[in-house]
């Protein structure tokens, strides 16, 4: 008997990953990089990353982070 992927005892979850479209495109070749063979993958799309979870001028991203290092380094005020 030779095993190829590992199977899991209990049924698994989907998880969503953004990755390169050639990933995408090779999945099988690529999976173990995601620790995510045989496991149901849904891929999002940039553009939906980008305008859903990240988007620019709400609070997140690169502006929220630069907030956070107000300050950092002085001492007495």
């Amino acid at each position: 008997m030779i095993i190829v992927h590992e199977m899991y005892p209990h049924p698994v979850q989907p998880v969503c990953l953004r990755v390169p479209p050639g990933h995408r495109k090779g999945w099988k070749k690529h999976c173990g990089q995601y620790r995510a063979c045989g496991v149901p993958v849904y891929f999002v799309q940039d553009g939906w990353y980008r305008d859903s979870v990240r988007p620019e001028g709400k609070g997140k991203g690169k502006d929220k982070d630069k907030d956070k290092d107000k300050g950092h380094g002085e001492k007495g005020d």
